[in-house]
């Protein structure tokens, strides 16, 4: 949780920083809206709600990145290792 310009407690955990009625994602992704009030309805509905981040669109493609690069990982890591003896068994 970190606070930025909005001055919220952010939830979200691509949440990168904001400024007046625009909020920065990691990954170069950016919300505007036209006016304040519709800002503060969206960031309340998702960037800095504990449930509501889950369904923000850019928050499930950045979700989704990351599980696939984790298991890229997972399998590059389980590939190396096969065939090779375990050093801590003897």
């Amino acid at each position: 949780m970190s606070s930025g310009y909005s001055n919220r407690a952010w939830q979200c955990p691509f949440f990168r920083w904001d400024e007046r009625r625009k909020v920065h994602c990691e990954g170069g992704s950016a919300i505007s809206m036209p006016d304040a009030a519709s800002f503060r309805a969206y960031i309340s509905r998702h960037c800095s709600s504990h449930q509501g981040w889950h369904s923000c669109s850019i928050a499930v493609q950045l979700s989704s990145y990351w599980d696939r690069v984790d298991r890229a990982v997972d399998n590059q890591r389980d590939t190396n290792t096969q065939g090779q003896k375990n050093p801590r068994s003897r």
